[in-house]
Formats: C-alpha cells, structure tokens, sequence
C-alpha cells in the first residue's frame, strides 16, 4: 500500500511525483513477491458524482499527472475518501473500461462517514467507468492472497436492494474480485 497527499503538489516535475514514481517502481520490481499494489489518497482520479465541479476538475488533473504512473507500474487498486459516497469503477485507462478486465487499475471512493452523505447523484455523462455508485454510508473490507484482491462495501444502513428485499445493515452491498496485473 502506498500512501500520497491529494492536497500538496502531485503535478509532473514535483518532489512528490518523483517520489510516487520511485516507491512505485519499487513495489513493481517484483510482482512475484508484490502482486497487488494499492495507491491510497484523499481525492478522487475517477468520479460522476454530480454537483462537485470543482472535485470533478482536480480528478481530471490526476488523471494527466498521475494515471500514466499507476498505468506504468500497474497500480490494482487506487483507495480514496473525500466524497461522502461510495463509487467503483471498472479497470479503467484514459477514461475508459478496459476491455481484458485486467491492464487498467479499479478506482473506490469510500468516503461515506464523517459527514452527510452526498445528495448529488451520479451521471454517465461524466464518463462510462462507474459501475457500482450510491449516496450511502458504510466501510470496506478487503482480503487477498497471490491470487486474487476482493474488495467488499458493507452498508451500515438497511436498505432495500434491486428486488425490493429489505437488507440489514452489515450487508453486502458491493463486492469484486481482482486479479494480479503482471
């Protein structure tokens, strides 16, 4: 897991860019020993979240900084909060889904606590790599093993899921299952 600021200078050419590149490398340099590299910070690379124009800018700006280093060193996994929502995206590169599910890293924003929740919404109309997105709270938890990185959000509110059942909190509501990008 490699942890960087979302709120100090990320851009090409910075201290931390080329220290993000370097600890990167690193952890790439042997995926037999390290198949899942998680990148964790406080701001999102990939959102429809409506309403936060200004959040929606600083991801675009990520994704010319940033993606080509998860990109490059095959980033499984990018973590982050600041959204009082939950979002996961496909494998996505360049703004969009990847089509062997595998060459482009998962985005998760899990930012639903602390605050309320967002009232927004989300729309395709800010791109096609949302696949699972609700204004809800809960938390993640993940497992893994060399062969696979699950990533599950537990709701800590009931719910009724798509059939209309009623759903208690603790539930499952979102689940994938990563595989190693070597």
């Amino acid at each position: 897991v490699v942890v960087m600021s979302s709120e100090h200078d990320w851009t090409v050419g910075s201290a931390q860019h080329k220290w993000l590149a370097n600890d990167l490398a690193s952890a790439a340099s042997n995926r037999t020993r390290t198949p899942w590299i998680v990148l964790a910070t406080h701001r999102m690379m990939y959102t429809t979240q409506l309403q936060e124009e200004g959040d929606y800018k600083v991801s675009l700006a990520m994704r010319e900084h940033l993606e080509p280093l998860l990109y490059e060193y095959r980033v499984n996994l990018m973590l982050v909060g600041h959204q009082h929502s939950y979002e996961r995206s496909c494998p996505v590169y360049q703004g969009e889904c990847v089509n062997d599910a595998v060459s482009g890293t998962t985005h998760i924003v899990a930012g639903s606590a602390g605050a309320s929740a967002e009232k927004g919404g989300f729309s395709p109309s800010l791109g096609n790599f949302s696949v699972a997105h609700v204004n809800d709270y809960g938390y993640l938890r993940l497992s893994a093993n060399r062969s696979m990185l699950r990533v599950e959000f537990v709701r800590t509110n009931s719910y009724e899921n798509e059939r209309g059942e009623k759903q208690s909190p603790g539930s499952v509501w979102d689940s994938v299952n990563l595989v190693p990008w070597m």
